[in-house]
């Protein structure tokens, strides 16, 4: 049996009781022989490998820097959902790059550069007409999309991408970052 125990310190502490029953002739138990063990190192070793297979499973599916899809668990999603698909809305697989990234990366710093890929990943994330997306490798970007008509999809792609613009537009006020996309 395992049972957690309130300490002196206010910590609760984990223990292990195990015990083996002993019967006289008659089919009566006539002793109890036990130990108890703390088992705190057990649970704490239980406790990190679900939180590390939490980690390993998150890995596995998103990219490391931005918390979006990597491009498996893209292709894979985007894949089933254009197999499903049984309305009538507009889709688009979209391809962005971040214009002057390495100029960014050389002058500010690889932090610096980390955090404007964050950026666009927060305002991919925040677009209405995103249904999946995912950061392929440096700053290259893809999502699949889709809007009541083309003309809705592209104007939403626009947006996102200004939204984007002006946010660096504050962060580096001399400079002209934006993003070049394709559907």
């Amino acid at each position: 049996m395992e049972y957690r125990t309130l300490a002196f310190d206010d910590d609760y502490t984990w223990h292990k009781l195990q015990y083996a029953s002993v019967k006289n002739e008659n089919g009566i138990i006539s002793n109890i022989y036990g130990r108890i063990s703390s088992i705190e190192t057990e649970q704490l070793l239980k406790r990190r490998i679900d939180s590390d297979k939490k980690l390993i499973e998150k890995l596995s599916e998103r990219d490391l820097i931005t918390g979006l899809y990597n491009r498996h668990t893209f292709k894979e999603k985007a894949s089933k959902y254009i197999q499903g698909i049984e309305d009538k809305r507009c889709y688009a697989i979209v391809y962005s790059d971040i214009n002057d990234f390495s100029y960014v990366n050389e002058n500010f710093g690889y932090d610096a550069g980390n955090r404007m890929l964050n950026d666009f990943a927060d305002v991919i994330r925040e677009s209405e007409v995103l249904i999946y997306s995912c950061r392929i490798y440096s700053d290259f970007y893809v999502g699949l999309y889709a809007a009541d008509s083309r003309d809705k999809l592209i104007k939403a792609i626009n947006k996102r991408n200004q939204n984007f613009a002006d946010l660096q537009k504050t962060h580096y006020p001399a400079s002209d970052i934006n993003i070049s996309s394709g559907m």
